[in-house]
Parts: structure tokens; C-alpha cells; sequence
């Protein structure tokens, strides 16, 4: 009798399968929710809602090789922010998100988080998010968390800068994992979030301009 070969999942095309997600999953295991956006082309996703917090920001695509996207808060005392429109898909103790960020400014401050109010003001009030923050008050990259309670942050050893860093924000239930360019920098126990959480990038105070060319964010 002829045996057929077995078909390899890790290599076999597309074609093998009636879907793409069957080539790479087994169909028993429900896929979670992912995002992925690289921040190109000529104007930003649909998926993305801008909003001004306080003061009109600067929204914009760069026009230069992989430089992404620029958010540029408006001025002193300005907050501006891209977000998922309170979109909230993420778990407070089961996700993960990544992104390609840096600032452009040594003055002024910004975040990449997973949030759960778009409209946060960081000048006052509290909500539920953690945060890979760039931030005028601190010497160096931190991990900033609150539980709607109180806020809080730990910094890493990675001093600021106007560099591409790749950062890392890994929740689970009681901790949240910070690294920077792959390297495991901080772990918070402390005023986590209890609520569920949507992607935000934000810029505030002293025309900060944050640029991102990629984000990931996905359910463990």
C-alpha cells in the first residue's frame, strides 16, 4: 500500500490548507485578538482615532524613509494622542504589546501604553494603564502603571534618549514585564490595571514630537 507523506505545517504553502490560520494553527485552538501596524504609506489607519487631550496637536505621516509616524503635542501644557477610540480588546492580565518608538525632543514626554481611557490627561486623574515612558521627571526609560487608584513607576538603567528603541510591555495576572530592544529591563507588581485596555500613544508638554514606525499588540 502507498503511504502519503505527511504535510510539514511549518513549511508547507498556503495552498495546503483552505485558510491561512489552518497553516499556521491548529483549528482546535481559537486565535486571540492581534494587531499589528507598521505605520506606513501615506496617511494613518482608519483604526487609529486622534484625539487632543488639551491644546491642538500635529498629526502626521513622515515623509523619509522608515520614520513612521509623527504626534506632536500642542506646545506647554499640551497632550495629544492616538488610540483605538475606547476600543478596548486587550486583557489587564493576558496581553502584550510592542512598539518602535522614539521622541525627537530631550524636553517634554510620551508614552506608549496599553490604556483603557483615550482621553487621559497625565497632568491630573487617574486610570487604568501601564506605560513605556519617556518622561522629563525621570533620568531614564521607566515602566508607568496605575490601577485607577493610585499612579506609579519604576524606572530601568536605560538612560533617555532620542533613539529607536524597540519596548515591550508583557501583563499578566500581578505583573507587567518592561523591556528595551529585547533585553529584560523591569518588572511591576504595583497599581496594575483592572480593566480592559486598548493601544495609545501620547505626547504631552513642551511640543514633545513622538515617532512610531511599528506596533504589535496582542491577547496571551
Amino acid at each position: 500500500m502507498m503511504s502519503w507523506p505527511s504535510i510539514n505545517r511549518a513549511v508547507a504553502g498556503a495552498t495546503e490548507f483552505t485558510s491561512m490560520y489552518e497553516s499556521f494553527a491548529d483549528l482546535t485552538t481559537v486565535n486571540k485578538q492581534h494587531f499589528v501596524e507598521w505605520f506606513s504609506g501615506s496617511a494613518l489607519d482608519s483604526i487609529w482615532t486622534k484625539t487632543d487631550i488639551s491644546g491642538t496637536g500635529t498629526f502626521a505621516m513622515v515623509d523619509a524613509v522608515d520614520e513612521g509616524f509623527s504626534l506632536t503635542c500642542g506646545g506647554a501644557g499640551g497632550e495629544s494622542a492616538i488610540n483605538f477610540n475606547d476600543k478596548r480588546q486587550y486583557s489587564q492580565t493576558a496581553s502584550i504589546i510592542i512598539g518602535i518608538v522614539k521622541g525627537n525632543n530631550t524636553t517634554g514626554s510620551f508614552k506608549l501604553e496599553l490604556q483603557n481611557n483615550k482621553s487621559f490627561s497625565d497632568t491630573g486623574g487617574v486610570s487604568h494603564f501601564v506605560g513605556y515612558e519617556f518622561h522629563t521627571s525621570v533620568t531614564n526609560f521607566a515602566l508607568r502603571s496605575s490601577d485607577n487608584s493610585v499612579i506609579s513607576r519604576t524606572e530601568s538603567d536605560i538612560a533617555r534618549d532620542n533613539s529607536w528603541h524597540t519596548a515591550s510591555l508583557t501583563l499578566t495576572s500581578g505583573n507587567c514585564n518592561l523591556a528595551i530592544d529585547g533585553v529584560s529591563k523591569v518588572d511591576k507588581t504595583t497599581n496594575l490595571p483592572a480593566d480592559k485596555l486598548q493601544p495609545r500613544l501620547w505626547s504631552g508638554s513642551s511640543a514633545q514630537e513622538a515617532r512610531i514606525r511599528y506596533c504589535e499588540a496582542y491577547n496571551t
